[in-house]
């Protein structure tokens, strides 16, 4: 089971009422991008690791690990739009710049503009989605989904495509441990082989699973559509409001930093 999946079923927020969460998590991610500030995602994020760490229970070492790996793919992605690439031998739109021998590459003040707003709503984006992920199992988001009538056919596949991840994992870790019992990575080249047969091996092996998870739903009456049993929660006015006042929040700050671009409403001066 993957970090992501077993702290979902193990965390102080797990019986509250997954449509509360999903419903903070969408306004939430609403705001990242409405607003016109950098500051109101930086809020977004600060607010969801600290609701992670305090009320959920997620150790702050957990986050940090699952931030690296999307954080250094965002900074890139922010790297390629802050920088600009020119012939132009007097690059006076530059606020920074390095001749490389008649091509200039510098930074433009609208270009560091853009990368800090790519930055901002990128992580805040991922605070809100990690949010969700870490606190409700997938089972329970899907429900949601369903309950907003979602097409039955999309909530399948999902379902599917997630069971299969664990499947996939499972696959991968048995093969992976019988190469390296053989020494199927004791050096670099025998290391490229042994990767391209766990590869290889792993397309197999999910056909053979996924004609074995076919024939059990047979077994099982599945006729097609996915069935489960319906959950049963109660909405609380406690998290309600507190929902409410966290996004009230966020909103006004957004309209004090620079207003907000989806409603195309705008602070003073």
């Amino acid at each position: 089971m993957i970090i992501i999946d077993r702290y979902s079923y193990d965390n102080r927020l797990r019986t509250v009422h997954p449509g509360e969460k999903f419903l903070f998590t969408v306004l939430a991610f609403v705001l990242c991008f409405a607003a016109r500030s950098p500051v109101v995602p930086v809020v977004v994020l600060l607010v969801m690791f600290g609701l992670l760490v305090f009320g959920a229970g997620i150790p702050w070492q957990v986050l940090g690990r699952l931030m690296t790996v999307p954080a250094s793919f965002i900074l890139l992605g922010g790297a390629t739009v802050v920088f600009s690439v020119t012939l132009n031998k007097s690059p006076s739109a530059m606020a920074w710049y390095v001749d490389l021998g008649g091509l200039v590459v510098g930074v433009t003040p609208s270009g560091f503009s853009a990368a800090v707003g790519l930055f901002s709503r990128s992580l805040g984006a991922l605070g809100c989605l990690y949010f969700l992920s870490l606190t409700t199992p997938m089972v329970e988001i899907v429900w949601v989904l369903r309950r907003l009538r979602f097409p039955a056919l999309i909530l399948e596949l999902v379902t599917l495509i997630y069971r299969f991840i664990f499947v996939l994992l499972a696959a991968a870790e048995a093969v992976h441990r019988a190469q390296d019992a053989r020494l199927g990575y004791s050096s670099l080249r025998i290391a490229y082989r042994s990767l391209a047969s766990l590869v290889s091996m792993l397309f197999g092996k999910a056909y053979h699973y996924a004609q074995i998870l076919y024939l059990a739903m047979l077994a099982r009456g599945y006729d097609g559509e996915i069935r489960v049993l319906d959950l049963r929660w109660s909405v609380s006015l406690r998290n309600i409001l507190a929902i409410a006042l966290i996004i009230t929040a966020i909103f006004l700050l957004a309209l004090l930093t620079g207003g907000v671009g989806l409603v195309g409403v705008h602070s003073g001066g």
